[in-house]
Formats: C-alpha cells, structure tokens, sequence
C-alpha cells in the first residue's frame, strides 16, 4: 500500500527491490553496504520525511516531477563535464515549454506498454520514417558501457580494495563488494549502475580526504 508520502519515504529502506506502486524510484541500496551504513540512511530519511511534501498530491504526477528534477540535475553534471572542452550541449526535451505540454496530457497518454514514448511518436509523425515510429521498444547503450569498461576492472578492482576509502569509513563491507566485482560481467543493469556509483563515490571520498587515487593498472588489452 502507497500510503502518504511521508511514510514511504520514511519506509523506504524496508521497501522491496521492486517499488513499483511506490511514490518515485528507489534509493536503492547495494547490498555491499554496513549495517552502520544502512542505519545512518535510515535515519536520515525518517528525519527528512518528517518536512518533506510530494511535488504534487498525485503520485504518478509526483514521479513525473521527480524524474524530471533528476534528469536536470544529470543534464548539468554532464553539461559541466563538457563545457572545459569547449562542448556546448543542449536539452531540448527539458525545455520548460515542452515539460509543460507533456505534463498536461493524462498519464496513461504518456506511457504504453505496446509504444515506446507515445507522446513523442505523434509528435514526429509526418517528420521521421513511420518504421521508426512503429518500434515498440528503444536503444541501448549498456552493451557498449560495459565493453568500454571492463578493460578498466582491474583498475576499479583496486580502487575498491581493502584500501578503499569507503570501506575505511564503515561504510561499505571489502568482501561483499569483491564479490560484485568479480560477477560485475553478469550482472543485472541495477547492480551495474551501482557498481558504478560505488566507484563514483569513492573517488569523490577520496578527493575529499585528499588521498591519492591508486597507481593506475594497465588496461586488459581487447581486440578492436
């Protein structure tokens, strides 16, 4: 049962890896984190949802805004990442015009399980191939985020090590991770994002403590 905001966001940790009829998704938490580590997330969210009100009264409404909030904050990471080297990106879905034509529409206009991104679809009717219009599913890129990795896992490997930053902190546990790492291969796409987080967080950890990033380990060599 959803139930108001406050008391899912306050129940989130307790929450299956399947929130599906939740208000928004995740946080997720890896299973390679503490118990202390999970204590300390719990109790921040229970102290947040004691001030926190949704973006709108309607749930899905809510997600909707929250995911566009997340999409923004990630469109300026990478605009930010890109700017030093003279890259000028641009987001023309996230165009307040556009936010607001879509928010307008009902929900069940937006979504489908037999059509990828409706709204879209007929909007570039008469503009792009009907072919493509017809594709009931989108692209990927996880493949080729993978394949540009792995020559790195010995690098990530080390960087996770027992001289970790995290683990040092209490916040992650050394063996847990080791074990993701080694099926970092196979596994699913959420354990795959927060393998990548987890590296994300110790570099930032370590930048923080103005600790050195580990000697780099040669790259695996791979066939082109």
């Amino acid at each position: 049962m959803r139930g108001p905001y406050q008391r899912w966001l306050a129940d989130c940790p307790t929450h299956g890896r399947d929130d599906s009829l939740g208000w928004e998704a995740g946080p997720y938490a890896p299973p390679w984190l503490t118990g202390w580590a999970r204590t300390m997330l719990a109790d921040a969210l229970r102290a947040a949802a004691d001030r926190a009100e949704p973006l709108h009264e309607r749930p899905h409404q809510h997600a909707t805004m929250a995911a566009i909030r997340a999409l923004a904050r990630w469109n300026r990471l990478q605009s930010d990442a890109a700017s030093p080297f003279g890259i000028q990106l641009a987001y023309p879905y996230a165009d307040q015009q556009v936010i607001e034509a879509a928010l307008a529409t009902r929900a069940e206009a937006r979504t489908s399980p037999y059509q990828n991104k409706p709204l879209l679809m007929a909007v570039m009717s008469g503009h792009v191939p009907a072919a493509n219009l017809a594709r009931r599913t989108k692209g990927g890129y996880s493949s080729d985020t993978a394949e540009a990795a792995r020559p790195a896992r010995a690098m990530f490997a080390k960087l996770l090590s027992d001289d970790s930053e995290l683990a040092r902190c209490g916040l992650i546990d050394a063996d847990r991770l080791r074990t993701a790492l080694r099926g970092w291969d196979r596994a699913d796409d959420r354990t795959d994002l927060l393998l990548h987080l987890t590296l994300m967080c110790e570099v930032w950890a370590r930048t923080t403590s103005n600790r050195p990033l580990p000697t780099p380990v040669p790259f695996e060599e791979t066939p082109c």
